[in-house]
């Protein structure tokens, strides 16, 4: 891992577990960013006048503040033109935020303090709306807000959250593939990253989990008419059983996992598809079934189970 030192500015190597307690930088980028590249040609004079240095420069600033001797910026810690380089970086990526003794988020578009109050302001800012912030958010155990003046703004204790899914479901990535690589840190999986497989990411995503959990809230998602129309822009009947985008898990904020109280209640994926175990319940519309997910939602005041419905068993190969 490539540290900076907060008192000169200077790259430090740190292997396996060796690594002192550091500051990490979260933000969200935008042009004239200081590159790995810039800051080993050595040119001082034209890297710092990118508008880019300003966030590196605060950021080392704070950490010395702070106490702290090292910080991580991902724009100049990452060399990007090694490949192997940048895909352990997108590996461990997750465990480098959950490491880090604080992250100091950064919303250039967040406003000073004015008269509008900042959940309204906060929502609005592009940070929320990313991808790959979204790990950001939630694997440190301290987050500090900062607004476009640096201005300290709160931490994460102050701010609420949604389940894993659904806090994907409204941010968005530049490649289509980062939508489930952005996650891998999220759910303790990793997947190998084929950039051009498009949508196939996420299921593989999904397909990665299954082995590892029997949560059967990963079938708890629907697709409104709105997302099936971005999606699909043609009709679209059927679909299978894992979902295509982390858009289908936008209403699933409130779902929790009940307790397995029978070892039958068992899914995994095999060479023909999903093999599954599970009630399969009449329902009251002629043709239509409905399987048990062993989960409900917070929402509701009783303990009803929630059900998963689909026009017919025989569609999705039951």
């Amino acid at each position: 891992m490539r540290l900076i030192n907060t008192n000169d500015g200077r790259f430090k190597e740190f292997i396996g577990n060796d690594i002192p307690p550091y500051a990490i930088l979260s933000h969200t980028w935008e042009d004239g960013e200081v590159t790995w590249a810039d800051m080993k040609s050595g040119r001082y004079q034209m890297f710092r006048s990118k508008k880019g240095y300003k966030k590196i420069d605060m950021t080392c600033r704070i950490a010395k503040k702070d106490g702290y001797q090292y910080a991580w910026v991902d724009t100049c810690c990452i060399d990007k033109s090694s490949s192997a380089e940048l895909t352990e970086a997108i590996k461990s990526m997750y465990q480098w935020y959950q490491q880090s003794s604080v992250c100091y988020v950064f919303l250039s578009d967040l406003p000073p303090p004015r008269v509008t109050p900042l959940e309204i302001t906060l929502s609005r800012c592009r940070w929320f709306a990313r991808g790959w912030t979204l790990q950001e958010l939630i694997a440190p155990a301290n987050v500090v807000f900062f607004d476009g003046e640096w201005k300290d703004r709160g931490d994460k204790e102050t701010m609420s959250v949604a389940p894993k899914m659904n806090w994907a479901a409204s941010r968005t990535t530049t490649r289509i593939e980062d939508t489930a690589y952005c996650m891998l840190g999220l759910f303790n999986v990793n997947i190998i990253l084929l950039y051009g497989e498009g949508t196939k990411a996420f299921r593989r995503l999904q397909e990665e989990i299954i082995k590892y959990t029997a949560d059967f809230s990963i079938f708890a998602w629907r697709v409104s008419p709105e997302t099936n129309t971005k999606m699909h822009p043609g009709a679209r009947v059927y679909c299978g059983v894992l979902a295509e985008s982390p858009l289908y898990f936008a209403g699933s904020k409130t779902l929790i996992k009940l307790p397995r109280d029978d070892d039958r209640r068992v899914f995994s994926m095999t060479n023909s598809g999903i093999k599954i175990q599970c009630q399969v319940l009449s329902d009251p519309i002629p043709g239509k079934r409905a399987s048990l997910m062993f989960c409900r939602s917070t929402a509701q005041m009783s303990n009803g189970r929630l059900g998963s419905g689909y026009e017919s068993a025989a569609r999705i190969g039951l």
